[in-house]
């Protein structure tokens, strides 16, 4: 049985001629693996395409089930679908891995035809193949491409962790002679008391002023960690009203060990600034980083300065300091990851970047500028807080 066998209404006067049988033919050649298979699924007729296709003559072909090009790499269930498609008289199309003569793999775009008999049932097959092999390479060479992108992605998003810890464990390292220094006066104070009560050296009168004197330099050391904790281990994001006054008081908690030990001069914003809506803890992160630099960079005696302002929908905290300012030439720079005009093995240059991802998070934007006297204006943007109607 051939192709030229198939069963075809009648004609109204407007049937191709053979001529244009004949073109039709070679074009499909030219296209597309044509096979025909009766109601078993043995071959009847194939085309040329599919002979150069498999490798196989066509007498290697005729009466035999495609079994001979069955890759293997298909499990049983998906043949057993399609025979349920087409045995049912209806169309079946899907993608097809077969396998060459020579055993090279091919894939194929396939589209099964089923003709039915006079009895109602399939009684032939027509399969239409397009070739697709080099479309499946290249799928399955992007698909590797993207696995080991993802792999990259994961390193990088690894490294770039251990560098924020790393920045964190920097900024920390500054704060840790002054945090150290704030901390020993209580301690030898505390350890004093504690050693005198123990040896009752103590008179009974003054026993109370003794264990006030423990209890306000154990809860001064207790603010000064919790406050180092939480710049070092920031909360989740979330949103809320966030004070700027409270800000700036959780932050010279932080760093105001190092400000004693660097004999700077803090200057704080005089009246309530309004709230800001954001996340306590992630905003007080960025403003210790913002400030740490300020102070790195502010000369002895020198004067870091906070200040709070509205402007619209914005709410600006700005941190000023005494120190050199942001040159031109770097300031479109200085928030890139990496970038850094400390020496080197001094930070690892992620400080404004961390910042600034914290900063856009919270909608806002961050902006750097000349403070009174030549040193730099750091001010955070971020959306102020408007209480539910």
């Amino acid at each position: 049985m051939s192709e030229a066998d198939v069963r075809a209404p009648a004609c109204d006067g407007a049937c191709p001629s053979a001529r244009a049988l004949h073109d039709l033919r070679y074009a499909l050649d030219q296209a597309c693996v044509v096979v025909w298979t009766d109601a078993a699924g043995r071959i009847t007729e194939v085309n040329d395409h599919f002979c150069r296709l498999s490798g196989y003559g066509r007498d290697e072909l005729i009466g035999q089930t495609h079994a001979r090009v069955n890759s293997g790499l298909h499990p049983p269930a998906f043949f057993a679908d399609m025979w349920a498609t087409i045995g049912a008289g209806r169309v079946w199309r899907g993608e097809l891995c077969n396998r060459r003569k020579d055993g090279a793999l091919y894939w194929t775009h396939t589209v099964i035809v089923p003709f039915a008999g006079a009895d109602g049932r399939p009684e032939r097959y027509l399969a239409i193949r397009r070739d697709i092999t080099e479309r499946k390479r290249t799928e399955d060479d992007l698909a590797l491409a993207v696995q080991r992108l993802e792999d990259l992605n994961d390193q990088l998003a690894g490294e770039q962790a251990r560098l924020v810890q790393a920045e964190k464990l920097s900024s920390v390292a500054l704060l840790a002679g002054g945090v150290a220094h704030e901390i020993n006066n209580p301690l030898g104070g505390v350890m004093a008391c504690v050693h005198a009560l123990r040896q009752d050296k103590v008179p009974e009168a003054r026993r109370a002023t003794y264990f006030d004197t423990v209890v306000d330099g154990l809860e001064r050391i207790r603010s000064i960690v919790s406050a180092l904790t939480r710049y070092a281990q920031p909360a989740s994001p979330s949103s809320g009203a966030v004070y700027p006054a409270d800000l700036f008081d959780e932050v010279m908690e932080v760093v105001g060990p190092t400000v004693k030990q660097r004999r700077l001069n803090v200057v704080r914003p005089v009246g309530e600034a309004p709230p800001v809506d954001g996340d306590h803890g992630q905003l007080v992160h960025a403003l210790v980083s913002v400030t740490l630099n300020a102070l790195d960079a502010s000369p002895p005696r020198g004067t870091v300065s906070f200040s709070a302002e509205r402007d619209g929908d914005l709410v600006g905290l700005r941190v000023c300091d005494q120190g050199p300012g942001i040159g031109a030439e770097i300031v479109d720079r200085v928030c890139d990851p990496f970038f850094s005009t400390k020496p080197e093995g001094e930070g690892t240059g992620l400080g404004l970047s961390v910042v600034m991802g914290i900063v856009r998070a919270h909608g806002g934007r961050l902006q750097f500028g000349h403070a009174p006297g030549g040193g730099a204006a750091v001010t955070l943007w971020l959306p102020a807080w408007h209480r539910a109607p």
